[in-house]
Parts: structure tokens; C-alpha cells; sequence
């Protein structure tokens, strides 16, 4: 990978069949998979997302789900969590602008005000804005990778919704890399015997449901999960209600309730009733390590089942290669900045014999008495010593002074370089391969 780029896989690979090897097949199983359409009888290693253009630390999870499977024995498996409200799906670039690098953006299917979550959605139609983003990239280098989004989100306008066409692109954008897997959309989740007996269970007894919910997300306050609302007799449950070209809204024990095929699962319950019977590893990238932390605790309050599948992190950070620019380290401006500064005071930054005259005069100030007329006499000598070194050495100094100020200007002109957001496909084919090979480097050492 380049030299800028890491990979976070916790815990390491060679742990990983120790995870799988203490998972226990629960009765839901093999219901819930056949309705899902995964293989039953070998390990399912899953991970998933929101249905945008994801960024090679999203990137990261895919491939070490192919990765691990290969060498486990297990097969891999996509979550697209298309109950979400994705808001206008947005490409976001550096291109050059009058010398500097700044941040363009096309912005794709934006949604009305009543936003439908992304399975209500319409597909992409309109690639115009994405065709002017890429009229923007003369001088980066960058053209390529927009050319491949722009092909693979054409190629799947034939989806049913934005969810399906996002997903049927990130899809055809991985196939160099890595091969298909199943894919489970969350709203279908939402339509198996598994999840209704759960929908089942928090009708018959809201309190306790939403009881162990909000223990749960109290315990983990720093996974930024909402406690449910209890008011007024209403009980809210962790449940959307979709409705085609409206908005998802909250359900609550209490009010009549909507039929089943209307109900979506909220993340910690989606999380939860795969990782229960449909999957047997899941790897969240960094905010769902600390969410799901919620899910076991809330699991096992409510329903007493303390098998969920065990779950891995894994993220990468990868910077753009661009023609012709190239972010500095933030800690060389600062060295700069504090060299220039510092030679005023110290010859031997721009190593001027001064700088023993210095030390000399220094030893003698702190030998002499304080607030003697010699040291009074010594100090005023350092600092004439200080202006003839400033003089004699105004060139040099001014030389540190614009270096300095040249890598500052040159660091805000750049520092949208130091992004690690924008979408995969952006980055060269040959640098999405090195992230593939390192991770699969973590788990070359298990068994196949």
C-alpha cells in the first residue's frame, strides 16, 4: 500500500477462528437464512452499509469478509441498509482551482423535502452533474475513476430503487477485486418469520423491550445511541414505519398497530437479528464496533440470548494520488514554522559561529550573581551579539521566513489531499489492489 495509507483489523486475523469456533447455531437459523437466501451449513462472515459511495475504509470490510471466508471455509455476505434516508447521493472531488486544491461536488438524485428512505427511492437517472464534475479534472488525474462510477451507476439504472442501483454499482466497482456475494437488503430482513416473532414480542411486552434498550445504550454512553421514548403511555419501539414517497416515522406500542410489511428494523435490532440466526461473524468498521457494543448488552436483557455472533472492526485509510499535488505533513509545516522562529534566537540553526559565543555568554549569566552589575553587563553583550547574528545573517533568516510561509500556503492549498472520504472507485485500480492484498496478508496464515 503507500506509504500513507493503514489497515485496522481488531482483532488481528490469526484470531479470527477462535471467534467462529465458539458461535452455536440458534433455532432460527437455518428459517432465517433459506428465507434470505444464504448458504446453509457453513459460516456466513458478513458485513454491510448504507446504500452512498462508500470510502475505501468502508472498502476495507468487503475485502477482509472475502478474505477471511476464503481462508475459513465460510461465505461472505453484504448487508444494504436500505430503510436508511441517504439524503442526495454526493460525489465529492478535489480538482484544481487557481493553484489550490479545493473540494468540488456532484450531487445526484437529491431528494424533495419529504425525504423517502432509499428503498422509496427512484434510481439515478440524470449522470449530468457527475459528466460536469469530471469536465472539472484536467489537471489531477482523476477523470478515470469518475469515468468508472459514472459506468457502473449507468449500468444499474435499471434497478428497482436508489438502494438497489447503489448497490448493483458498489457491486460491478468491487468485481475487480473481489468476486459477488449475496446480498440481504434490510427491508427484505424485515419480511422473514424471524423478524415478525421478534415484531411479536416487543408488541406483547413493550416495557420490557424498551426497558433493556435504554439500560443498554445508558451503559455505553459513548456509543451515541437514543434511548427510546417513554411518555404518556406510549412506548416507542425500535421500529420504522415506510410508507412508499414518505418519510420513515417512528412506531409506538400503544397506537394501532401497522401491518407487518410496513415495519423495518432500526439498526441495533437489524444488527441483532442477523448476528443471532443469519450470520456467524460481523465486521462493523468503526462507529458500529461501538454501537452494537448496545445490542449484546440490550439482547441479552431482553430476550436472554447471550450467542449473538461475535463481531470484528476493520478499517483503512487511503489518500488520494493526484497529477501534479501532494498534501504536506502537517508536522514539517510546524517544524518549519518553529525553525524560522527559533534561528532568530539561535545561531546554530543556520550554524553561525555565534552560537559558542552564545553558549559562553549564557554560562557566564548564570554564573553571575543575580541582579549584578556583571550580569546586567553580560546580558546586554548576548543581545548585541543576537542583532550583529541577525545582521550578518538577515538573508538566511529571511530564507527559513519564506520556506515557512511557502509550506504553510502550500499545506491549505493541499490540504484537501488529506481526506480519506472521498469514494473508492476515485483512487488507481493498482492502489485498490494493494489494500485487497494487505488485507488478505492478515489472514494468509489459517488454514484454508
Amino acid at each position: 500500500m503507500p506509504r500513507d495509507a493503514s489497515l485496522v483489523i481488531d482483532p488481528p486475523g490469526p484470531e479470527w477462528p477462535a471467534l467462529l469456533a465458539r458461535r452455536r447455531e440458534h433455532r432460527l437459523t437455518a428459517s432465517l437464512r433459506d428465507q434470505l437466501g444464504l448458504p446453509v451449513g457453513v459460516p456466513i462472515v458478513m458485513t454491510g452499509h448504507q446504500p452512498t459511495l462508500w470510502h475505501a475504509g468502508i472498502l476495507a470490510k468487503y475485502l477482509a469478509a472475502h478474505a477471511a471466508s476464503r481462508r475459513l471455509g465460510a461465505s461472505p455476505a453484504w448487508l444494504v441498509v436500505d430503510q436508511d434516508e441517504v439524503g442526495a447521493i454526493e460525489v465529492r472531488c478535489p480538482v484544481l482551482d487557481a493553484g489550490r486544491v479545493r473540494v468540488a461536488r456532484a450531487v445526484l438524485g437529491a431528494p424533495d423535502d419529504a425525504e423517502p428512505p432509499a428503498c422509496h427511492r427512484p434510481p439515478i437517472a440524470d449522470l449530468g452533474p457527475l459528466g460536469a464534475l469530471r469536465a472539472k479534472q484536467p489537471d489531477l488525474g482523476l477523470a478515470a475513476g469518475l469515468d468508472r462510477l459514472a459506468a457502473a451507476l449507468r449500468g444499474a439504472r435499471g434497478a428497482s430503487s436508489l438502494a438497489e442501483q447503489i448497490s448493483d454499482a458498489l457491486e460491478a466497482l468491487m468485481e475487480p477485486l473481489i468476486p459477488r456475494a449475496p446480498t440481504i437488503l434490510a427491508t427484505v430482513l424485515a419480511q422473514t418469520n424471524a423478524f415478525a416473532e421478534l415484531a411479536d414480542r416487543m408488541f406483547a411486552d413493550p416495557e420490557r423491550c424498551v426497558g433493556a434498550y435504554n439500560a443498554a445504550c445508558a451503559a455505553f454512553p459513548d456509543a451515541g445511541t437514543r434511548p427510546l421514548a417513554i411518555a404518556s403511555g406510549r412506548i416507542e419501539l425500535p421500529l420504522w414505519r415506510l410508507e412508499p414517497g414518505a418519510p420513515r416515522r417512528r412506531v409506538f406500542a400503544g397506537a394501532p398497530r401497522p401491518p407487518v410489511e410496513s415495519l423495518a428494523p432500526r439498526a441495533l435490532l437489524m444488527t441483532g437479528l442477523l448476528r443471532l440466526a443469519a450470520c456467524d461473524l460481523f465486521i462493523h468498521g468503526t462507529g458500529g464496533a461501538r454501537y452494537d457494543r448496545v445490542t449484546d448488552r440490550w439482547f441479552s436483557r431482553w430476550l436472554g440470548e447471550d450467542t449473538l455472533a461475535p463481531t470484528t472492526m476493520v478499517t483503512a485509510t487511503l489518500l488520494l494520488a493526484v497529477e501534479g499535488a501532494a498534501p504536506d505533513d502537517p508536522a514539517a509545516v510546524d517544524a518549519a514554522r518553529w525553525r524560522a522562529h527559533a534561528a532568530a534566537h539561535n545561531p546554530a540553526l543556520v550554524s553561525d559561529s555565534a552560537a559558542g559565543d552564545k553558549a559562553r555568554l549564557l554560562a557566564e549569566i548564570d554564573a553571575a550573581p543575580r541582579r549584578s552589575p556583571d550580569r546586567a553587563r553580560t546580558y546586554q553583550r548576548l543581545h548585541a551579539l543576537l542583532t550583529a547574528y541577525r545582521d550578518r545573517r538577515a538573508d538566511s533568516l529571511a530564507d527559513l521566513d519564506r520556506r515557512a510561509h511557502d509550506l504553510a500556503d502550500h499545506a491549505r492549498a493541499t490540504r484537501a489531499l488529506l481526506d480519506r472520504t472521498y469514494p473508492f472507485p476515485l483512487h488507481p485500480p493498482g492502489t485498490l489492489a494493494a489494500l485487497r492484498d494487505a488485507v488478505a496478508a492478515e489472514f494468509a496464515t489459517l488454514a484454508t
